[in-house]
């Protein structure tokens, strides 16, 4: 009896192992990132991206994921918190220092960098959402669910399976409105999605992002979100 006993509570314990292993195993491979548009570019997705790497260097994608450049790499001390796509060899970022939020231009090809001054700050409130060129807000909630808020009703469009990670973060729109680009926290790295507006296309655009600066631009459109009103060529 004590034999059976020891036996079955033997089986008992492997098979108690097989599933810890089978369930640690899944969820160390759990990825709830979109495809890789790198890996297979979706032409639909127009425009390009720039925005910050680990690195602090400042790269532009091609939205399709069919390419991406180094424009140019900041000191390890700038930490910019904006970052604006104004042309092909212009670009703009705002740092901190003890004057307040400064904005500075670079010439992506003579590599000058323009010190424009203090900038002024308007603080959003905390329960606004990230706001399209037609007014209507994006929410991420911590679930991995995907909203819009427009004329009062509440739409989710989409939902990442992203467990106990907390859901990807809204960076910015696309200049013609279709578009969204989020930043997920995966466990190593900072990833950049794109999704569509009504969340039917997605798509990583890359897995070495950094910080929330990021800006597009969409030739015969503009660039999103909006240039700083003070800023003069």
């Amino acid at each position: 009896m004590r034999t059976r006993l020891y036996v079955a509570a033997v089986i008992a314990g492997l098979a108690l192992l097989v599933i810890t292993v089978i369930v640690v195993a899944n969820y160390g491979r759990h990825d709830p990132s979109p495809p890789s548009l790198r890996d297979d570019p979706n032409l639909a997705i127009p425009g390009s991206i720039i925005f910050l790497d680990e690195k602090q260097c400042i790269l532009r994608a091609v939205a399709s994921g069919a390419g991406i450049e180094e424009v140019y790499c900041l000191s390890r001390n700038d930490y910019p918190s904006e970052i604006y796509f104004v042309d092909d060899t212009t670009i703009l970022f705002t740092r901190y220092d003890s004057r307040g939020p400064v904005l500075f231009e670079l010439n992506t090809q003579t590599r000058a960098i323009r010190d424009l001054g203090a900038q002024p700050t308007s603080p959003k409130p905390v329960e606004t959402g990230l706001v399209s060129p037609s007014g209507e807000e994006v929410f991420a909630e911590y679930d991995g669910r995907i909203v819009i808020l427009k004329d009062g009703t509440r739409t989710t469009i989409t939902e990442f399976d992203t467990r106990d990670y907390g859901g990807p973060s809204p960076v910015t729109w696309s200049p013609d409105g279709q578009w969204i680009l989020l930043r997920y926290w995966a466990r190593t790295h900072p990833e950049l999605w794109i999704i569509s507006r009504d969340g039917a296309t997605q798509g990583t655009l890359t897995t070495d992002a950094s910080g929330s600066a990021a800006s597009w631009y969409i030739e015969g459109v503009g660039t999103y979100p909006p240039i700083p009103e003070s800023y003069q060529r």
